[in-house]
């Protein structure tokens, strides 16, 4: 297997650019930490890439960094806390909200590495 490794140059429309290197690639690594629930572009990367896994059989492996996996499965600790965020910046954008939790769910589900060596 060659690894293929993506270069975005400064400027690139990133919001294209990875989903297409997602797609493009067989495996995803997916680095979880405390504050990853946070970010909406992570959130919605994380969609993207359990949706290529059930289409295209993408391998994906999880690392849980410094983070107790069931506080993602079940958003806890930080993760409630930005999903308590989420909740009011996008209340007309509720769907998009539950997505994000069922994909953190399914991906704390799958077998990963867990830093804290548990």
């Amino acid at each position: 297997m060659k690894i293929k490794t993506y270069d975005l140059e400064r400027g690139d429309g990133i919001s294209r650019a990875l989903p297409k290197a997602i797609e493009e690639s067989a495996i995803s690594i997916i680095i979880f930490s405390e504050n990853y629930a946070s970010s909406r572009w992570c959130l919605d990367e994380l969609v993207h890439i359990l949706k290529c896994k059930k289409e295209k059989d993408h391998i994906v492996l999880p690392i849980f960094y410094g983070i107790d996996p069931s506080h993602i499965r079940h958003q806890k600790k930080t993760y409630a806390d930005a999903f308590f965020e989420h909740q009011e910046r996008f209340e007309d954008e509720m769907d998009k909200v539950e997505e994000w939790r069922q994909a953190l769910t399914r991906a704390a589900d799958l077998s990963g590495w867990d830093s804290r060596g548990k």
